[in-house]
């Protein structure tokens, strides 16, 4: 199945009201979906997609004159600081294909002069027509670089393979160890800071046992020692924090013995402006 590209326009929101015209807050959404022979394969592929998508989405940021701006991210219409960027769902069912879909959010102010045409619509079609122009590149996002670094931190910390966007385990043997499964998670935005846009990724952590509740706790505060031990993962980051730890979460799923907890981080990380690729200076 080809990677595909979906424009969702969403709500409109008026910002300045005044006799020459109006300034509107309108919101974008960019769905992306994409199928992998294996969930390992499902990651970097996200990752690069969403990169590409990105850029060509900002390449023009007024949008040959159209807007004031296109901004990754929900905005506040009140403030200049976003929250969700980009929104991340991993199928993870044995049944079906590896598959992921993801959605980017764009937040676009414009200035519509009173007594000229609507330019929505012109807006929403230019926006199409320059996100189908993206274009594949073999450069790593820092998104995905800071996914590849994190993971083979955990690995070394702990001791043992790190799978990605694997799907749950329904057995566990008996006398071994039980798989640790890192999932690509949702990612904010804030363009607060000058001169580069800072990302916070939030890293949910599978984690499962096979033993006692004494077991599954001693391989918790592994990872959660991984966690704070990651800093800023060679300076590739700004940091790497502990977020929440859930033991409940999986644990019913299971058909045999076995213990499960969902655990999350975030890696904060910045790039430079309209440019995924590169890491802010």
């Amino acid at each position: 199945m080809p990677d595909t590209l979906a424009l969702v326009d969403r709500q409109q929101t008026l910002v300045a009201d005044s006799p020459a015209g109006r300034e509107y807050l309108l919101a974008v959404r960019i769905d992306g979906l994409l199928s992998r022979p294996t969930h390992e394969h499902l990651g970097p592929a996200l990752s690069a997609l969403y990169a590409q998508t990105l850029a060509a989405a900002v390449a023009d940021r007024t949008l040959g004159g159209l807007v004031i701006d296109v901004r990754e991210g929900q905005s506040e219409v009140t403030e200049d600081t976003v929250g969700s960027g980009l929104e991340v769902e991993i199928a993870r069912d044995p049944y079906t294909a590896p598959t992921a879909t993801f959605g980017l959010h764009l937040s676009i102010p414009y200035w519509q002069s009173d007594g000229a045409p609507a330019k929505r619509n012109q807006i929403l079609e230019a926006l199409a027509v320059a996100v189908a122009g993206n274009v594949p590149t073999v450069a790593t996002s820092v998104r995905e670089q800071a996914l590849v670094a994190f993971r083979a931190h955990l690995a070394a910390a702990i001791g043992g393979a790190i799978l990605r966007n694997a799907d749950r385990p329904e057995r566990l043997a008996a006398a071994a160890p039980g798989p640790v499964i890192l999932l690509d998670g949702d990612q904010q935005v804030d363009h607060d800071t000058m001169g580069q846009t800072f990302y916070e990724l939030l890293l949910p952590i599978e984690v499962f046992v096979a033993g006692t509740e004494a077991d599954l706790d001693a391989r918790i505060q592994q990872v959660l020692g991984a966690l704070r031990s990651a800093d800023t993962l060679g300076g590739l980051v700004v940091d790497v924090t502990e977020d929440s730890t859930n033991p409940e979460v999986i644990r019913d799923l299971y058909t045999g013995p076995g213990m499960g907890a969902r655990l999350e981080g975030r890696i904060f990380f910045a790039t430079a402006v309209s440019d995924p690729w590169t890491v802010a200076a």
